[in-house]
């Protein structure tokens, strides 16, 4: 889900929350820093929201999925130890 917020200039901009790579205070200012490849460089995104409140908007718009494992009947669990193991 996409997250809203304003920057240090007003104007709305739209991030998403799994592209995030840093949230942190820089002087009166929240920096959010999202890279995006080797030829577009990356974009810090200044807001003056406090940084708790833009922690907790990106935190509330990540995908549920991420967290998602699937019912494990104890097989996979086994075999993998004891591969492991060698």
């Amino acid at each position: 889900m996409l997250v809203k917020l304003t920057d240090s200039k007003g104007t709305d901009v739209w991030i998403n929350p799994v592209h995030v790579r840093l949230v942190r205070r820089k002087g009166r200012h929240t920096e959010v820093f999202v890279p995006f490849n080797a030829n577009w460089g990356a974009v810090s995104i200044k807001t003056r929201q406090p940084l708790d409140e833009v922690a907790d908007l990106l935190n509330a718009g990540m995908p549920d999925l991420l967290g998602f494992a699937p019912d494990d009947d104890g097989t996979n669990s086994a075999a993998a130890a004891a591969a492991m193991a060698g």
